[in-house]
């Protein structure tokens, strides 16, 4: 009787394979995404209201229940079967690829996810049988803050450079960016009873040094630690809620200095483009942080006191586009090597024995990624017969010497 009583096509478990097809055709977009997505982009649109209505009209269709939204779509269809077949492959040698290939496409369903909605379940998501997270938390999103404020939150410091130009320079923004942690010997020690924003008492991470070498560096600086070192404040400028800046005024108005200074535009004057940007970059500070807002008068004084002087324009306004530039690294590197300002001294580890970065030049690219040369050899081999060798030391098509 219980051999009869057992159904022989009601399965009890499923192929791991089979659940995760199943994620992957369930990706396709749902018809909501022709509402608002490819409407919003200004590709395809309707004039029909109702269960249509969406994009053309800005109108919010939440409620709207002739389709799911990508929200449902993923999260149960997606996320819940990719977290279902690493739970079943994790441990079995024999799945692994299966196993990872999961965790990419999840990955890749988060992505299109966090760019419909911004925060959203992350970490406990998809866990409601596994782990019994039935109301998983939401998470914010991918910038430096989340680094910064994470794991690494102790490891990443203010540079010396840095640092000393805006201290002998008296200049604001140290105090609004900046703060040190005296005397901590651990991390656990950078706490806000010791932490201090006085920009006097900032001090710099030397270049080249690793953690070995960076003991009797701060040391010989009379830290307790290098854990003693300055950084930029994550309580303030790099909170995970902090903004993300690609395009600034500041930026815009120091290169808008440059063009007429260099007679490539007409109106303005250079001063006044220069002196709008450092204007800018400092009011700039209130936006990440009430506690880094700088007041008019410590502006304006600043301003006032390094007025653009003939005959180093070009590195006085570089060199505030690298001030600017703080927090953008892509920025800053790439007009650092289009115009040669600030004046930097070449970071001296590994050299002279270096051969991919020779002695008193600085790194100019970055090597390609060793998925691409050895999958797509041919075409790397090309590139870097027209470039040049694939060192860190050779530079880009624009940049030139």
């Amino acid at each position: 009787m219980e051999e009869l009583n057992q159904n022989k096509t009601s399965p009890t478990s499923v192929n791991p394979v089979f659940t995760l097809n199943g994620a992957i055709i369930n990706t396709s977009f749902p018809f909501k995404s022709l509402i608002f997505d490819i409407g919003i982009v200004q590709q395809m649109i309707t004039p029909n209201v109702g269960v249509l209505a969406g994009a053309n009209f800005n109108q919010d269709s939440r409620d709207v229940s002739a389709s799911p939204p990508i929200w449902a779509a993923y999260y149960q269809n997606v996320i819940k079967y990719t977290n279902d077949v690493m739970q079943n492959t994790k441990d079995v040698a024999t799945r692994n690829n299966l196993y990872h290939m999961s965790r990419i496409f999840q990955a890749y369903a988060y992505m299109v996810l966090t760019d419909e909605y911004g925060d959203i379940p992350y970490s406990e998501a998809g866990k409601g049988y596994s782990d019994q997270f039935s109301l998983p938390k939401y998470e914010t999103v991918q910038p430096i803050g989340n680094a910064l404020n994470g794991s690494e939150a102790a490891n990443v410091y203010l540079a010396k450079p840095f640092v000393d130009y805006l201290k002998n320079t008296s200049d604001p923004r140290l105090s609004a960016i900046a703060i040190r942690y005296v005397g901590a010997t651990n991390g656990s020690g950078q706490t806000v009873a010791v932490g201090t924003k006085n920009a006097a008492q900032q001090i710099g991470m030397p270049m080249g040094k690793d953690n070995g070498t960076i003991v009797a560096q701060a040391t010989a600086d009379g830290l307790a630690s290098f854990y003693d070192y300055s950084q930029a404040d994550r309580r303030r400028i790099i909170k995970a809620t902090s903004p993300v800046f690609l395009v600034t005024a500041a930026q815009t108005n120091l290169l808008l200095a440059e063009a007429r200074f260099r007679g490539w535009i007409s109106t303005g004057t250079a001063s006044q483009y220069f002196s709008d940007g450092v204007k800018a970059h400092m009011d700039q500070m209130a936006t990440y942080d009430a506690g880094s807002a700088i007041s008019a008068g410590e502006r304006d004084a600043y301003v006032s006191a390094n007025p653009l002087a003939g005959g180093s324009e070009l590195q006085q306004i570089n060199t505030q586009y690298w001030i600017a530039s703080f927090l953008n690294g892509p920025e800053a590197f790439a007009n650092f090597r289009r115009s040669g300002f600030p004046i930097l001294t070449p970071n001296p580890y590994g050299q002279p024995s270096n051969p991919d970065v020779p002695n008193g030049t600085f790194i100019r690219r970055l090597t390609y990624p060793t998925s691409e040369l050895s999958v797509n050899t041919t075409n790397v081999n090309a590139a870097i017969a027209e470039q040049g060798p694939d060192n860190l030391s050779t530079r880009v098509w624009w940049d030139k010497p």
